[in-house]
């Protein structure tokens, strides 16, 4: 298991207070790395190529 946090500066939320969704977006792909690092022992460094949210 792979625990991280974020606390987002003011300035990166949209009008309405929330964060925008591109800073979550990437935030979501830099964890995502680190996990499957872990969960493959090193032997997998994954790369993104291509991200989709909804």
């Amino acid at each position: 298991m792979l625990r991280v946090s974020y606390a987002p500066k003011p300035e990166y939320a949209n009008p309405g207070g929330a964060v925008m969704g591109g800073l979550v977006a990437a935030f979501l792909d830099d964890c995502m790395g680190p996990l499957i690092v872990a969960a493959t022992g090193a032997e997998t460094f994954p790369v993104t190529l291509d991200l989709h949210t909804t």
